[in-house]
């Protein structure tokens, strides 16, 4: 399942560069679909818990427009691999790639241009400022 793979990728990718302190990836917009992951402090919440909260454990939650979400159960000292393993686990179970498979093929390719489309921009930037050596700009879109 490589569409699969590639949106756990996406999804942990939106993770890693959530607000510091925050429980809560902000949100994409696949096909009119709001699409986030939080951690809730309790399977059934709709919400992330709120920072500073004492907890056991998490339950990885990933909402994905008005698809029903399950709850993926994470200790309090989860893994990258803990979470990811999590992330595939929720696109399962809430059969994402059967509901929304198309949308999801469309994103990913439209993602893949606009990452490569920005490298190439950076990449041309980058000739011309070391030219006149000046700062060359971060690798983020």
């Amino acid at each position: 399942m490589e569409f699969k793979k590639e949106l756990v990728a996406l999804l942990y990718g939106r993770w890693e560069i959530r607000n510091p302190g925050s429980y809560s990836a902000e949100s994409l917009s696949i096909n009119g679909n709001g699409v986030w992951l939080f951690l809730a402090g309790a399977p059934k919440d709709g919400m992330a818990i709120v920072p500073h909260t004492s907890v056991e454990k998490y339950f990885l939650k990933l909402k994905w427009g008005k698809t029903p979400s399950n709850a993926f159960e994470l200790s309090k000292n989860y893994s990258v691999e803990d979470f990811k393993k999590g992330i595939g686990w929720l696109i399962s179970k809430n059969k994402i790639l059967v509901l929304h498979l198309e949308a999801v093929k469309a994103y990913l390719v439209a993602d893949k241009e606009r990452i490569y489309t920005w490298n190439k921009h950076r990449g041309d930037i980058g000739k011309i400022m070391a030219q006149y050596k000046t700062h060359v700009p971060s690798n983020e879109p």
